[in-house]
């Protein structure tokens, strides 16, 4: 037995072999002459049997694989859900950052501005006193 996925035909072989050996009892009896027809009869049952064993294991391999590709499917998905969302965050957090320094860089402009008619406010009441003292 093999846990890979590559050896899982063989592993499940394997399996059902365990599971009817298993299931033979041992009784001793008196030896018996085995006949040609009876031995044969029990072959083919057998291969059927393996047949129906192996159609069964194929097709469970079939589900078991169409699974894991949906899975592969919704990873990928999920994936690519949380890479968009690490994408927004980050151009949400440099809008903000460039907002806050236009922000700043207003603010700074507007203070500039005051400061420029504050000196102006100045300089004309200064030449209004100089103009009083003439």
């Amino acid at each position: 037995m093999c846990p890979t996925e590559a050896h899982s035909d063989e592993t499940l072989t394997s399996l059902h072999f365990a599971t009817r050996v298993r299931n033979i009892t041992n009784t001793a009896g008196p030896a018996r002459k085995n006949t040609g027809l009876s031995g044969v009869k029990n072959l083919e049952e057998n291969v059927k049997t393996l047949q129906n064993d192996l159609k069964d294991a194929r097709k469970k391999k079939m589900a078991a694989e169409d699974a894991a590709a949906e899975l592969r499917r919704e990873m990928k998905k999920a994936q690519e859900k949380v890479a968009a969302q690490a994408d927004a965050r980050q151009r949400a957090a440099e809008e903000g950052k460039a907002r806050a320094e236009r922000a700043e860089s207003g603010a700074a402009a507007a203070a500039a501005a005051e400061r420029e008619k504050e000196r102006e406010r100045a300089d004309k009441a200064q030449r209004a006193w100089q103009v009083r003292d003439i």
